[in-house]
């Protein structure tokens, strides 16, 4: 709790003279806090909003995909879940 009270009020202050991709990780990491504590729902609505900007064109996410699953969104977990197990990383973020 007190890790993503700190993340948000950093995103808070930040927020206008942050980067696209530094809101994109900010969000990331609450997902990733979130997941931690096993507050799933939580977890989903901030994997929402960091890739809500580069959706469709992104790598999948195995916690999002379990997060999906945990959350009863089975169909949008197990596709989240294949996209994580076909993606390859080279550097560049492609598939």
């Amino acid at each position: 709790m007190i890790k993503e009270k700190l993340m948000e009020e950093i995103k808070k202050e930040s927020s206008e003279k942050s980067s696209f991709w530094l809101k994109i990780a900010f969000d990331f990491g609450l997902a990733g806090l979130a997941y931690d504590e096993g507050k799933y729902a939580l977890a989903v609505e901030h994997y929402e909003k960091a890739t809500k900007l580069f959706y469709p064109n992104r790598p999948r996410d195995f916690l999002y995909g379990v997060s999906l699953l945990k959350t009863g969104r089975t169909d949008e977990a197990i596709n989240e879940l294949q996209g994580a197990a076909q993606w390859r990383y080279d550097g560049w973020g492609g598939p």
